[in-house]
């Protein structure tokens, strides 16, 4: 074979060359040959086969696939050991084309194809592969009953079919929705809003796309409107289990400006209200003022028309607010040349004007009464007069629900986790109490009056703390330094008395009420668990999830599907709502509640109420917009979130040049109902 290719290489320009090359071959064949005779063994055949020691192989992908009945897959064959990749391709039942393109047959069970691609270089070779042809079990569909609704409240429900093959096309052959109601074609869900009350039957219809068809006769109630809109019962927003994925594609509240933009949310139908913008200052990300925790509720003032906003630089300034005609009314006094700074701090719980704001370490109150011209912060205390010999760092922990009690945790250096300081001061009696979490020890001020050492041996540095209340303050540590248990605890304000919170179902964020503590443990069907701050042993189930609602996607989960930050509501009977913006860790929303702004009772009733989307994922750039920090307002009436709606509020530079995950990020509010 190599004589014969060298001769067709050569003959047309060199023939006396080929001749020689050709003689030359031949001797050496023949002394080859002698040679092998001489060491006793066989000369081997100049064959093809012989000039390659691996023989041809076929290979072919998918080696299983399944396929509906007269559907298509694509198969493919890798050969190998040969120049020759041409294959030729066979299959046991249906049709199968030159590429590789297998139809399946129109079968009425299910049946197993072979698929068999065959080298052309070496007949010899071959490689084949398994088909499953499946027939879809008969179109049905499955929703037997719709929710009731109520008239001018939004409604929502979802059809839902199995077998038959996807997707599937719904309509109403006899009856209607009431007036304001429609049902989507593609996706099966019908919403809106009507006035109408009263039964109105129906049969719907779901088509699959080989036009097969099933009807089921239904009937949609709608009851005439409560009286129980917004807090604390919410009954006319949802509070089904359903899941909801987010809306792709997603509602648009403008691009690098949109202050005002109101969207009705598309699953939730709650107005949402964009409140920040680039006008502010192109070049940072808006957020909710919370240095990244929601769980104390005085993020809002007592009657929503002021609330605290912050930028990427960690300043804080007040913004306006309209709720009545649900707007922003921009930064406090205006941008002259910026806007107004009042610093880290919390609204009071009793007076809609007063803010109370923590600088270095010096309590004081900002009165906004006049909203034209800047306030000038007054002093209340200095908390270096509670011991605490420099301020590096601190955290603010509010004040209790009649603004006499304020509480604090520091550092002598600019880090958090490295401060070991907590007190708590009453405006009352003027007397200031300091924890330290080193030694344990319990000090009064003014005086110095050591009153003792906390009774249990856990030592830590503080992360935050955290008072609804006037008896207790929850403390969370950041690092241990010794025998520390169940975290974080419950110090009673100004006695020895220190009690760990998180055993059992501990683990969680968490939200202060007066005299319980509410977390969210991770625990199989308990999203939610509160107990008594002095006696923490006893947890009770607030948010339980019932073995038959939950399951694999897209049901509810056993075990919490999201991260939270909760705030809890109400008076010190700690029996009103806790609300709170929910994040899937796994950046994967696939249950119901994820990534969503919701509402819990905590009076015995167990219902969750949905208000919207959050549009926000781990992907967004910053932690604010990551985790959804945010907070509702102290009236119930109103939640503020942090987001990037998916990068569509711009760069810092101006522009939409940068990734999705370096957008800016501003703030958002819903109206609870």
């Amino acid at each position: 074979m190599a004589c014969e290719r060298s001769r067709q290489l050569f003959l047309v320009k060199k023939p006396f060359y080929c001749h020689l090359l050709a003689v030359l071959l031949v001797l050496a064949c023949l002394a080859l040959s002698a040679c092998s005779m001489l060491s006793g063994q066989p000369a081997a055949a100049v064959s093809p086969t012989n000039l390659s020691s691996s023989p041809v192989k076929v290979e072919v992908t998918p080696a299983t696939a399944t396929v509906a009945s007269g559907g298509q897959v694509q198969f493919s064959a890798t050969v190998t050991n040969t120049g020759n990749s041409a294959v030729t391709w066979s299959v046991t039942s249906g049709s199968i084309s030159s590429t590789g393109l297998f139809t399946a047959p129109v079968a009425k069970s299910a049946q197993q194809v072979t698929v068999t691609a065959k080298s052309v270089a070496n007949s010899s070779s071959q490689d084949s592969a398994s088909a499953t042809v499946m027939v879809p079990a008969t179109l049905q569909i499955q929703t037997t009953t719709l929710p009731v609704g109520m008239a001018d409240v939004a409604y929502w429900a979802s059809l839902t079919a199995s077998g038959g093959t996807q997707p599937y096309q719904w309509s109403i052959p006899s009856g209607s929705l009431p007036t304001g109601l429609g049902l989507s074609k593609s996706s099966g869900a019908i919403s809106g809003t009507t006035e109408q009350t009263g039964a109105f039957p129906l049969l719907v219809q779901a088509t699959d796309a080989k036009g097969n068809t099933a009807n089921q006769s239904l009937t949609i109630t709608m009851d005439a409107k409560g009286t129980n809109c917004g807090p604390p019962d919410y009954y006319c927003s949802r509070s089904d289990t359903k899941f909801s994925p987010v809306p792709n594609p997603m509602p648009s509240w403008g691009g690098l400006m949109g202050t005002n933009t109101v969207v009705n949310d598309p699953a939730f139908y709650n107005p949402i209200v964009r409140v920040t913008d680039a006008s502010l200052g192109v070049s940072d990300g808006y957020c909710t003022g919370l240095g990244g925790s929601g769980d104390v509720p005085q993020l809002w003032n007592a009657d929503s028309t002021i609330f605290l906003i912050c930028d990427q630089n960690g300043a804080y300034f007040p913004i306006g607010f309209d709720p009545v005609n649900f707007k922003s009314l921009g930064p406090l006094y205006g941008m002259n040349p910026t806007y107004y700074r009042s610093g880290p701090g919390v609204f009071s719980h009793t007076d809609p004007n007063r803010f109370y704001a923590l600088s270095r370490g010096r309590l004081q109150t900002i009165d906004y009464s006049n909203r034209t011209t800047p306030p000038t912060p007054q002093p209340v205390y200095d908390f270096t007069s509670c011991g605490i010999p420099m301020i590096g760092w601190q955290t603010t922990g509010g004040t209790d629900t009649t603004d006499t009690i304020f509480a604090a945790g520091f550092s002598t250096i600019a880090d958090q986790g490295t401060g070991y300081f907590v007190a708590v001061y009453n405006m009352s009696t003027q007397v200031c109490y300091n924890l330290n979490t080193l030694t344990g020890v319990v000090t009064q001020y003014p005086g110095a009056k050591v009153i003792g050492t906390v009774d249990s041996p856990d030592r830590f540095y503080v992360h935050n703390v955290k008072m609804k209340g006037a008896t207790a303050l929850v403390v969370s540590p950041q690092k241990c330094i010794g025998s520390c248990g169940p975290h974080p605890y419950a110090w009673v304000i100004g006695t020895t008395q220190l009690f760990g919170l998180g055993h059992p179902r501990g683990g969680g964020h968490w939200a202060t009420g007066c005299g319980k503590w509410l977390n969210n443990p991770g625990a199989p069907n308990d999203y939610t668990v509160t107990r008594d701050y002095l006696n923490p042993s006893v947890y009770e189930s607030v948010w339980t999830v019932p073995t038959a609602q939950c399951g694999a996607a897209p049901r509810m989960s056993c075990v919490q599907p999201f991260d939270s930050h909760p705030a809890w509501l109400g008076d010190c009977s700690d029996t009103g709502p806790v609300c709170m913006a929910t994040v899937a860790t796994n950046n994967i929303v696939e249950y119901p509640y994820q990534n969503e702004i919701v509402c819990i009772t905590t009076d015995g009733s167990n219902r969750q109420v949905r208000f919207a989307h959050t549009y926000s994922s781990l992907a967004d750039g910053g932690f604010d917009a990551q985790w959804s920090i945010g907070q509702p307002s102290q009236d119930g009436n109103f939640y503020a979130w942090t987001t990037t709606a998916g990068g569509q509020f711009g760069c810092t530079d101006g522009t939409f040049n940068c990734s999705v995950s370096e957008r800016r990020s501003d703030v958002l509010v819903v109206k609870l109902q």
